[in-house]
């Protein structure tokens, strides 16, 4: 288990496959903010640690 290095950063389609939406979803949530992500250029990667701590958060419900 664990992140290697190279999975330091996920790209908006690995991030919206560990999420199972769609990648314009993502995409969505990268332009409004919502989701944590750096911006290189004209590029956007997620940084992997701070959007697995996000998904975290962004849990509702089920008393936790």
């Amino acid at each position: 288990g664990g992140l290697t290095m190279e999975k330091t950063v996920l790209t908006v389609k690995e991030a919206a496959a560990i999420m199972r939406i769609s990648q314009s979803a993502m995409y969505q949530l990268v332009r409004t903010g919502r989701v944590p992500y750096i911006a290189v250029g004209k590029r956007r990667v997620i940084p992997a640690a701070k959007f697995l701590e996000w998904l975290d958060h962004a849990t509702v419900g089920g008393g936790i």
